[in-house]
């Protein structure tokens, strides 16, 4: 039996560089068949002895002819052939009649990060217990600054930084940073475009109104030395004219909508959220994971911290570096979903 990998698995570890540790030059499937018998399995043509599994999975991804032992049972084999791969690879192994094992390798969809609600009174001590699990990974997320923060709800800390500072360092530091919004007031039942949640601080709100709002807010960003082409709305509600406005003031990419890859709509390169955190296990594209960390508690740090150790996950950057798709069908593939998930939560929250 042989190990076949992909030839675009191959293609990728070529031009990647191996200070990468291959973690971006795996992101895909392969498989392996496994004989029953346990012995040298060959890899391309020659052997090559006295070769470590970690330069094993090297040369394998370089093309390079080699053997890889492969014990008799799965675990060891698996074991094997995962060293210094992505963490997130997952074997799925199956018994074939009189073939032995065949372990199938699937590479996760890695998730990147956006933290919402960054006010001059948010919970500090959150933010950075959920900035100290980031760092231990190397990972720099997307933090949506609320411009002129009129939420009561949001005033958590009364004794923070000097907030401008914070989010410049922040900047400088790595994180991605956007403008969420204008107050985070919600002055309206209409959930716009994206129908996620029916309250909203803009959608259905007049054009020269949101013209006032979003203008007042990016100078508000700039006259603190922040400046930022991505938006995103408070519970991701914003309708048509709050994208022609957008456009207006140099907005060119938002945080939002469903799928696994950037897309173009209405002028704006959108970047997918998590629709399902269980679905969202795949091996093609990115998707953002959304956390308030104001809210979250013991649990939720541990799930996130266990998280990060078993999933691929990545800095923001890493999706702003993709190529959009263009979209076709917004209202079915974006709107109705978004609908289908609202109301869902809806019924889930009366039982």
């Amino acid at each position: 039996m042989t190990v076949r990998m992909r030839r675009s698995m191959l293609d990728a570890a070529r031009s990647a560089a191996w200070e990468m540790d291959l973690k971006a030059a795996l992101m895909c499937r392969f498989q392996t068949d496994i004989g029953a018998g346990g012995t040298n399995v060959p890899i391309r043509e020659k052997a090559h002895s006295g070769v470590s599994p970690a330069g094993a999975a090297k040369n394998a991804a370089q093309g390079i002819s080699l053997k890889v032992l492969l014990m008799q049972d799965f675990q060891t084999a698996a074991s094997v052939l995962k060293h210094r791969l992505p963490h997130s690879a997952k074997p799925h192994p199956r018994i074939l009649p009189n073939a032995g094992y065949k372990c199938e390798w699937e590479y996760l969809m890695p998730i990147t990060f956006r933290l919402d609600d960054i006010t001059p009174h948010m919970d500090f001590a959150k933010f950075e217990r959920f900035r100290g699990l980031l760092q231990n990974r190397g990972i720099r997320p997307l933090i949506g600054v609320v411009p002129d923060c009129r939420d009561k709800t949001l005033d958590i800390d009364g004794d923070g930084p000097s907030f401008w500072d914070y989010v410049k360092e922040l900047e400088q530091d790595g994180f991605t940073v956007a403008m969420h919004g204008f107050r985070h007031v919600y002055t309206t039942r209409d959930g716009g475009v994206f129908p996620l949640n029916r309250d909203s601080e803009f959608a259905g709100v007049p054009l020269e109104k949101q013209r006032q709002m979003i203008g007042e807010g990016k100078k508000i960003l700039e006259e603190h030395g922040i400046k930022t082409d991505l938006f995103f709305a408070p519970s991701h509600t914003f309708d048509k004219d709050t994208l022609k406005v957008l456009r207006e003031y140099g907005f060119t990419k938002i945080s939002d909508g469903f799928g696994k890859a950037p897309f173009l709509y209405e002028g704006m390169k959108f970047y997918p959220i998590s629709y399902s955190r269980k679905r969202d296990e795949d091996c093609d594209g990115l998707t953002t994971f959304v956390v308030h960390t104001n809210t979250l508690s013991d649990e939720g740090f541990s799930y996130y911290e266990d998280l990060m150790k078993r999933r691929e996950c990545v800095s923001y950057s890493a999706f702003e570096s993709m190529e959009p798709e263009r979209m076709h069908g917004y209202f079915f593939r974006q709107s109705v979903p978004a609908a289908l998930k609202h109301a869902a939560v809806q019924i889930k929250s009366k039982f």
